[in-house]
């Protein structure tokens, strides 16, 4: 039982020999959800990377948005129309607001990218239809891959992103008419990878030099009561 004891003691001393370096990730997200455009300056906010965490190895700036349309088309003409009916995105851009030097400002969906598109074969004078749901996603646009010091700091950076969105017809004679909203989603991340600040190596106290010299002690002990048995 003691050579259990002596023993047990003994390993936790040698397990403080070590250090607690090593490679982590952390990252930072912001994001607005189903709001009704147009977009007028909507921020997006991420941290700079805190130097106390360790040493910054890595960065990865990334963003992704969605955009959905709904509502209701009329007919004002004096007999049946067919159409077609699309919204569609004019712009989508983020402008750069307190960026790390390696940003650029972000087009965030291309130029008449289409949201919803919906066909209407004979609707009525004076009758309306549904329009949507209907959207499109931009997916997830790579902003930045490599590793640069302007994202060591303190404070934040990010974006403030402003949309242009239009609703045509083709067919109608000009006489349709829409109540059509959209909402968009966006969400910009930042992903550090980096090395953790090292532990320092402990050094091992009066007392557990003590318990070491006695766990020796008590194996060299039991060994020569063995030899003598």
């Amino acid at each position: 039982m003691k050579f259990n004891k002596i023993s047990a003691a003994l390993s936790g001393v040698l397990l403080l020999a070590g250090t607690s370096a090593q490679a982590a990730v952390i990252s930072f997200t912001d994001s607005y959800t189903n709001v009704l455009t147009e977009l007028s300056g909507e921020q997006l906010r991420v941290d700079l990377f805190d130097s106390s965490l360790g040493t910054l190895t890595g960065v990865s700036v990334t963003f992704s948005a969605a955009i959905d349309s709904e509502g209701t088309v009329t007919n004002s003409g004096a007999g049946p129309a067919s159409f077609t009916a699309q919204t569609l995105v004019q712009s989508y851009l983020g402008t750069g607001a307190s960026l790390p030097t390696p940003l650029n400002d972000v087009t965030a969906m291309g130029a008449f990218t289409v949201i919803n598109a919906q066909d209407y074969t004979d609707l009525a004078s004076g009758a309306s239809d549904t329009f949507g749901p209907g959207g499109a996603s931009s997916g997830v646009i790579d902003l930045y891959t490599g590793l640069d010091a302007s994202f060591i700091g303190t404070g934040d950076f990010g974006y403030d992103f402003t949309t242009v969105i239009l609703t045509t017809f083709a067919g109608g004679g000009g006489n349709i008419a829409a109540n059509v909203q959209t909402y968009t989603d966006g969400t910009l991340t930042v992903e550090y990878t980096y090395d953790a600040a090292s532990t320092p190596t402990p050094v091992p106290e009066p007392t557990s030099l003590f318990l070491m010299g006695l766990g020796l002690v008590g194996l060299a002990g039991i060994s020569r009561k063995k030899w003598r048995a």
